[in-house]
């Protein structure tokens, strides 16, 4: 993102719109099928609205909806979450009802029936509530695919691919090349989503790679603009740290601020890179994050 954006008090929403959607399409070109990680809040990010001087609340969406006929959606969730039926509302709201507003609203939102993929299953333990979870949706025509839990993921490569690993997985078939990989709470799976259908694709002659679309923190401001730390302070509980690229630092000698998750997530990239014998073109988080 451009500082000259956040130096304008009004914004110039019409131009960030056309870049970020410019930037997305160009990485679809250059790719072929693009799997997109987003977040719930990039949709309608609230958190950007509050930070950012004239940043609307819904300029991500109008980002989306441009794209909308070239989107298809991923909607991962955790088995666990169907076990535990987790109350991710706080308002002694079932698991699978909240499950259905969240979908509601991202169809409304993309003009797109979202796909939904179950990550982390433990058949042993739990395959009929999974199964009975699973159903309840298909007669509501959404389709559902599932994804296995991996022992030791993501520290373990060659055991995720293999029969053990992805190979077990549920590759799920897709009719666009801009898939937008979404997620209603923390720990769905989204990156593990992306790097399965990745390496399933491959199987199959499909080239595709992944990118994450994101608006904080800032990566063109210092760590400690205010900003920057308001966002900190947002994400902390969760173990988020900002820390400064420093492989984009000795690529370009230009500072650039990212997660200390995207850091981590572009480590286990980089290893599925060398096992497969493929280059995705990052040499840095920074580059596999659109910001």
């Amino acid at each position: 993102m451009e500082k000259k954006f956040l130096e304008n008090p009004k914004f110039d929403v019409d131009n960030y719109v056309k870049e970020q959607r410019d930037i997305i399409l160009a990485r679809l070109e250059k790719f072929g099928r693009l799997y997109l990680e987003i977040e719930w809040e990039t949709v309608k990010n609230v958190d950007a609205s509050e930070l950012i001087p004239g940043f609307p609340v819904d300029a991500n969406k109008m980002i989306f909806q441009e794209l909308k006929d070239k989107i298809e959606i991923l909607f991962c969730i955790n088995a666990d979450d169907i076990i535990k039926d987790t109350d991710f509302a706080m308002k002694d709201v079932p698991f699978a009802e909240y499950l259905e507003t969240r979908l509601m609203v991202i169809e409304r939102t993309f003009g797109a029936k979202p796909v939904i993929v179950i990550n982390n299953i433990d058949i042993a333990n739990m395959f009929d509530l999974v199964l009975n979870f699973e159903r309840r949706f298909q007669k509501k025509q959404y389709r559902v695919f599932e994804r296995y839990k991996i022992l030791w993921y993501p520290y373990n490569m060659k055991s995720m691919l293999s029969e053990n690993g992805f190979e077990e997985d549920d590759h799920i078939p897709l009719f666009k090349n801009l898939v937008l990989v979404i997620w209603p709470n923390w720990n769905c799976g989204k990156f593990s989503t992306c790097l399965g259908q990745m390496y399933l694709d491959s199987n199959i002659w499909i080239k595709s790679w992944y990118a994450k679309f994101s608006v904080l923190p800032v990566a063109d401001l210092p760590i400690d603009h205010p900003i920057n730390v308001a966002y900190w302070e947002k994400i902390k509980k969760s173990g988020h740290e900002l820390i400064i690229d420093e492989n984009y630092k000795q690529k370009t000698w230009k500072e650039s601020i990212i997660t200390n998750k995207d850091q981590e997530n572009f480590e286990i990239l980089k290893s599925l890179e060398k096992n497969m014998e493929i280059s995705l073109g990052y040499d840095s988080a920074s580059e596999m994050v659109i910001n």
